[in-house]
């Protein structure tokens, strides 16, 4: 299939179109993803146009100057088969030139993508999917039964940016300061952080140990991102999410394969696993254990 492509940059209703697509094909993007993803690289969106109509897309966000990564990568149906991904791809790596580069990859394209760019596969990630209901039902047990009494729950939007920035960077390999604050004021996410309280010198000091986001899709409800100090702080956080959604409502839960605790509490709570990507890199790998992170936050920002 012979066509004449154009790839160049996408503006934010561009970005609108890419994502409406990503919904057609079941991804489930958050009905305000749109804003906070502009947010996070204004300029690292291209769409490919055949004769004037938006093709496909790609997302190729930087986040400073070290680390970037590839997602939202797709074509339409009606123009698959032809050389749209492979100029799409290039584009991306092209944008973020040296920097180190993630993206979640569809298990049918994992090899294409090692010959495509030199991608290594670094593990496997898991969609899980059950009812909002579960979470509140039970607790499945882990290392210890409750939250420890100087550990307390409170609104994430209570907690300043940069106390959340600090704390985002043990689990994130890159700044994304300008997202965060578009993810977690958006409308429909609720956020929840749980803060250690100590007393240090004769003074309490409130220490941020874990913090989530859950968002509202065409699909029900997703959980991204989860980042705890321990599987304790993070089921809590997990219940805390859910407890304002119906019982019956879906929630997806996107997982690290290699964090065996929160998989397994996904299972206790009767989730399914529904999809599976695989994590892959180009260049040095992060050194954040993804057996860390509890919940992803997303499969197109990384």
């Amino acid at each position: 299939m012979n066509m004449e492509v154009e790839i160049g940059p996408l503006g934010e209703e561009g970005l609108k179109t890419i994502l409406e697509m990503a919904r057609e094909e079941g991804w489930a993007p958050g009905y305000h993803d749109g804003q906070c993803y502009f947010a996070a690289d204004p300029e690292g969106f291209f769409g490919a146009r055949v004769d004037g109509k938006l093709a496909g897309g790609i997302s190729a966000v930087r986040y400073g100057a070290n680390y970037g990564f590839i997602g939202l990568f797709i074509v339409r149906p009606e123009y698959r088969g032809g050389n749209i991904g492979l100029k799409l791809a290039r584009k991306a790596m092209e944008h973020l030139g040296t920097r180190v580069m993630g993206e979640d990859g569809v298990l049918a394209q994992e090899k294409n993508y090692h010959k495509l760019g030199g991608f290594e596969t670094a593990h496997h990630q898991l969609r899980y999917k059950g009812k909002a209901g579960a979470f509140c039902q039970s607790r499945p047990r882990i290392a210890a039964d409750d939250l420890p009494q100087d550990h307390n729950l409170v609104e994430l939007a209570r907690i300043p940016s940069g106390v959340i920035g600090t704390f985002d960077a043990l689990y994130f390999p890159g700044p994304r300061a300008a997202f965060l604050q578009s993810w977690i004021h958006a409308p429909g996410h609720v956020g929840k952080a749980i803060l250690q309280t100590q007393m240090v010198r004769g003074h309490e000091v409130k220490t941020l140990v874990g913090y989530g986001v859950i968002r509202p899709t065409d699909q029900g409800y997703r959980i991204g991102p989860l980042f705890a100090k321990s599987a304790i702080s993070a089921r809590e956080i997990l219940v805390s999410l859910c407890a304002h959604l119906d019982p019956a409502d879906d929630v997806l839960w996107d997982l690290p394969q290699p964090n065996r605790v929160a998989c397994r509490m996904a299972t206790d709570w009767g989730m399914e696993v529904v999809f599976e990507t695989a994590r892959m890199y180009k260049g040095t790998a992060p050194t954040i254990a993804p057996e860390t992170i509890f919940g992803i936050t997303t499969f197109e920002l990384g």
